[in-house]
């Protein structure tokens, strides 16, 4: 190695390790905005002073390397969040163990869109209706029972399915997912819930 690589590779060590002045750190900076090597090479030193910074550490830390609190974190919202989920559930569920009747959710121009079976009904729907969306080609239709299993599910290019005979179910959930011409899903329309009354 010449001297003067030698005398670079100082310099380079002392700029990685912060201990340049101000003014030979700018010329520095300089050299390597003009220098595609130059830049490469930092990109290079700085990828491998990770790793190193990491191991050294370790090293002088005992046999324990130092923890980042960011994955014990990421762990405990893990574990939160499902928490949370569940205990929404329960507690916005309503206490009579009925299917909430979708009244309370946001209604859109023609109120809850036209849909249709919602909230107590007589006898066990087959039929299913909504407005038409603008901008929709098809429609995928999924029908859930009260005990979270798929019932029945179509895609369509009519605002109305026919759930086919033997499938009817007296409680569950329904929704309805308009599609557009290039494949897209657009907004779905509310979740709608109903159930026979007795």
């Amino acid at each position: 190695m010449s001297s003067r690589e030698q005398g670079r590779g100082e310099r380079w060590a002392d700029y990685l390790a912060g201990r340049l002045s101000v003014a030979e750190r700018s010329e520095l900076e300089q050299e390597i905005l003009e220098s595609d090597d130059l830049s490469a090479d930092l990109y290079d030193d700085l990828l491998l002073a990770e790793p190193l910074a990491a191991t050294d550490q370790s090293v002088s830390a005992g046999s324990r390397p130092a923890r980042s609190p960011a994955p014990r974190m990421r762990r405990l919202w893990a574990v939160v969040l499902p928490i949370a989920a569940v205990l929404a559930f329960v507690v916005l569920w309503p206490r009579d163990g009925s299917i909430p009747d979708g009244s309370e959710q946001f209604r859109g121009e023609n109120g809850q869109h036209g849909m249709t079976p919602r909230g107590p009904v007589d006898a066990a729907p087959r039929e299913f209706q909504w407005s038409a969306v603008a901008g929709a080609e098809w429609y995928r239709f999924e029908l859930t029972g009260a005990d979270g299993r798929r019932v029945f599910e179509t895609t369509v290019t009519t605002n109305r399915v026919e759930v086919p005979s033997g499938q009817e179910i007296s409680s569950g959930i329904w929704k309805v997912i308009p599609i557009s011409a290039t494949r897209h899903e657009l907004p779905s329309l509310p979740v709608q819930a109903f159930e026979v009354s007795p």
